[in-house]
């Protein structure tokens, strides 16, 4: 007898399993580990591994040091203390540092750092609110916008103000020139205030002057040359002309006497002369005459430092003919 089929039976479910979160990545977590500690702690802390690190290297240095004092106590070269030493500075420093590179990975990753999946919050964030409204985030918001617009207003002001500086430099020698020009016309107004104080003084002064003289002009036209050599002798009560003619005519005596007397000392014998005729006496009289003449002209020169002796004949002979007034007559002042 057949036996009928089991039923086909649904396969067994399979357990479905669901994938955790990934973790961040180790550069991720490890930086942000370092940035929790530092604000903790106050200094990161691969400083406090440097730091031991560096007091451990000055111990081994110190230490070299003191076994190469004693190996150059013991007696050896200078080349074999060298080798002894050398080995031994490298034999210190390589098993400090295979040391405390297992110290580094041990401080880092056993007891600088916050185990996994402990909720940590650092003392200074305690009373910090971080749930954030609409109303603040619009605050927020505006306030932003507000500092936004602010820096604008800061940012154009600095444009102008650059503007402004460099057309001052471009101005700036014009106006050093004019401070320049400024400064020396006020020094010279300074120097000259006081000439200035005497010329308005001196004004009245040649005002009066000039009325003087005008007033001397306008009395002196219509006096003539008699008149005022009349007014001249009168005034001065000296006959100074002829004084001086006198004086000049009496040198020219002592000069020619002398000379005479000079000439006629050195002069030899005269010899008889032939008769000349009269035109030939008349014509030596005249040359005699005549350089006598340029003589007295030359004296009267020297003695009045004007004209010639010839010039004052004239002059003589013209004077006698004016009519000498009593007084200079007054001008009309019509």
């Amino acid at each position: 007898m057949l036996k009928k089929p089991p039923p086909p039976t649904a396969p067994p479910t399979r357990p479905v399993f669901h994938r955790p979160p990934s973790p961040p990545p180790a550069s991720q977590s490890s930086d942000a580990l370092e940035i929790l500690l530092t604000e903790h702690l106050g200094f990161p802390p691969m400083d406090y591994v440097v730091e031991t690190v560096d007091m451990v290297n000055e111990i081994t240095f110190a230490g070299v040091n003191a076994f190469a004092d004693y190996v150059d106590d013991l007696g050896f070269g200078d080349e074999e203390t060298e080798k002894i030493v050398g080995a031994t500075e490298t034999l210190f420093d390589s098993n400090v540092d295979r040391a405390f590179d297992a110290y580094e990975l041990y401080m880092l990753d056993k007891v600088l750092k916050f185990p996994a999946g402990l909720p940590v919050k650092l003392t200074h964030y305690q009373d910090l609110d971080l749930n954030v409204t609409e109303s603040d985030e619009a605050a927020c918001t505006n306030e932003i916008e507000e500092l936004e617009g602010a820096v604008a207003a800061a940012r154009e002001a600095n444009r102008m103000l650059e503007e402004r500086i460099e057309q001052g430099d471009r101005e700036r020698p014009e106006l050093v020139r004019v401070a320049e020009a400024a400064r020396r016309i006020e020094e010279v107004t300074g120097k000259h205030a006081d000439a200035t104080s005497n010329l308005k003084s001196i004004l009245p002064t040649l005002e009066t002057t000039h009325a003087l003289t005008e007033s001397l002009r306008t009395r002196t036209a219509r006096a003539d040359l008699g008149d005022l050599v009349a007014a001249r002798h009168e005034a001065s009560g000296v006959p100074y002309v002829e004084s001086v003619v006198a004086a000049a005519i009496e040198r020219l005596g002592q000069r020619a006497a002398a000379s005479r007397a000079i000439n006629a000392a050195q002069q030899p014998p005269r010899t008889p002369r032939t008769p000349r005729t009269p035109r030939a006496r008349a014509n030596a009289a005249k040359d005699g005459k005549d350089a006598r003449m340029g003589e007295h002209d030359a004296e009267w020169k020297e003695a009045m430092d004007v004209g010639t002796i010839g010039d004052f004949q004239a002059w003589e002979d013209t004077v006698p003919n004016l009519v000498p007034p009593t007084s200079i007559p007054e001008a009309s002042h019509e």
